[in-house]
């Protein structure tokens, strides 16, 4: 599951990239979210400015989903 979801999201950037704006290139990249439930199971990724929060209780609890993305850290 995991290699898929970063598949899909190496693809949807690509294209982005590959998008002519004006007959210019836009190369400022992308940022996304996704919440996959699969089963009992959820998966959470994101890239670029995105971040994930889950609360419950009416907000009495809240936890992280997502860790940030920080361009310095891509290969």
């Amino acid at each position: 599951m995991e290699e898929a979801i970063r598949y899909g999201f190496e693809k949807c950037e690509k294209a982005f990239l590959e998008q002519s704006f004006n007959g210019r290139s836009d190369k400022s990249g992308s940022c996304g979210l996704i919440s996959f439930f699969y089963g009992k199971d959820c998966y959470i990724s994101n890239v670029g400015d995105s971040r994930a929060i889950m609360s419950s209780r009416r907000g009495q609890i809240i936890r992280e989903l997502s860790l940030d993305h920080k361009a310095s850290e891509e290969f």
